[in-house]
C-alpha cells in the first residue's frame, strides 16, 4: 500500500466524504468477513508525535484458489500534520500449488492543507499571506509469485514480474486573505507518476 506531511487541514477538507469512506470500509470489511470464510484485523501503532491505524480483510472468494483483500489505512505523521486516509482493494488467485497471482488498487483521499506564510499587516496595507497545497493517489499493483510449497529442509520463494504504477494529484497555491476574501497569487495544478519495479526471494531453513 501507498502511505504518504502537509501541514495542518483547512476546514476546506472533504471532511463528509472521509467520514463516509471511513464508516463504508468497516461496513464492507465486516459484512465481507461474516458473508464468507475470511478475517478482519485491526491494527494501531503509535510513537512519539505519530499515529497510525489500519483495517484489514482477507475473504475467501474460492476455497483454497481465490482471495479478496480489503483495507483502510489512517495515517497522522507529526501532531502539526493533517490526516491521510487511504483505501485498498485486490484479488490473490492460486493457479496452483506453486504459483500465485495478485492485483491490488489503492487511492489515497483527496487531501488539503493550509500554511500561514505571513501576517496581515494593517498598517502598512499588506493582507496575510498563506500557501495551499494538496494531493490525492491512485495506483495499481501486480505481482506474480512462486513457493516450493514443499516440507523439506530448505524451501524457498520467489516474487516476480512485481509492478507498482500510482498517480499523484498534486496542486499548489499561493494566496493572500483580507476581510475574509482570496486573492489567488499563484495556482498549479499537476500529476506525478510513478512505476516501481520489483523483484525479491525468500530462503526458509529446518532444523529438524
Amino acid at each position: 500500500m501507498v502511505r504518504q506531511g502537509i501541514r495542518e487541514g483547512s476546514p476546506g477538507l472533504h471532511v463528509k466524504q472521509v467520514a463516509t469512506a471511513i464508516w463504508s470500509a468497516w461496513a464492507l470489511l465486516l459484512t465481507a468477513s461474516e458473508a464468507r470464510a475470511g478475517a478482519v484485523m485491526a491494527e494501531v501503532s503509535a510513537g512519539g508525535s505519530m499515529r497510525t491505524w489500519a483495517l484489514l480483510s482477507d475473504v475467501e472468494l474460492h476455497k483454497d484458489e481465490t482471495f479478496l483483500t480489503l483495507g483502510y489505512t489512517g495515517a497522522r505523521m507529526e501532531s502539526d500534520t493533517a490526516l491521510s486516509h487511504q483505501l485498498s482493494v485486490g484479488v490473490d488467485h492460486a493457479l496452483s500449488e506453486h504459483w500465485l497471482l495478485s492485483g491490488l488498487v489503492n487511492g489515497g483521499l483527496p487531501k488539503t492543507s493550509t500554511t500561514a506564510l505571513a501576517p496581515a499587516r494593517p498598517l502598512l496595507g499588506l493582507p496575510a499571506l498563506s500557501a495551499r497545497t494538496g494531493y490525492s493517489s491512485l495506483g495499481v499493483q501486480l505481482a506474480a509469485a512462486y513457493d516450493s510449497a514443499g516440507f523439506s529442509d530448505m524451501e524457498y520463494g520467489l516474487d516476480l514480474l512485481g509492478l507498482g504504477l500510482t498517480r499523484y494529484g498534486l496542486r499548489r497555491q499561493v494566496f493572500t486573505r483580507e476581510d475574509r476574501q482570496d486573492a489567488t497569487l499563484f495556482r498549479q495544478e499537476e500529476p506525478l507518476f510513478l512505476a516501481r519495479p520489483s523483484l525479491g526471494a525468500r530462503l526458509l531453513l529446518f532444523d529438524k
